[in-house]
């Protein structure tokens, strides 16, 4: 996420906001690999919603929303335009 943003983005204040973003996506992920499989419960439903609730809150706070439907190559960028962020469903399983 980090090496897709500007250099400029993210200040060195952010480092705890983005360290708890990445333990909130790897948890919804381990839920949702839970869920599907068959083997997750009531708890781990509500442990993924937090976590998704919590990946949400922070990239409102860390502005890594995506903005557009689609993902441009770096090459076709026109200068001083970020890179969207891929997080497709495949990834997530």
């Amino acid at each position: 996420m980090v090496v897709n943003s500007n250099p400029e983005h993210f200040q060195p204040s952010d480092v705890p906001l983005l360290c708890v973003y990445a333990e909130a996506v790897v948890q919804a992920r381990a839920c949702a690999k839970l869920l599907s499989e068959g083997t997750g419960s009531d708890l781990t439903i509500k442990a993924q919603r937090n976590a998704l609730s919590a990946v949400f809150q922070l990239s409102m706070r860390l502005r890594v929303s995506r903005k557009r439907g689609r993902c441009e190559s770096r090459s076709a960028l026109t200068p001083g335009r970020r890179p969207c962020l891929t997080t497709t469903a495949s990834r997530w399983r």
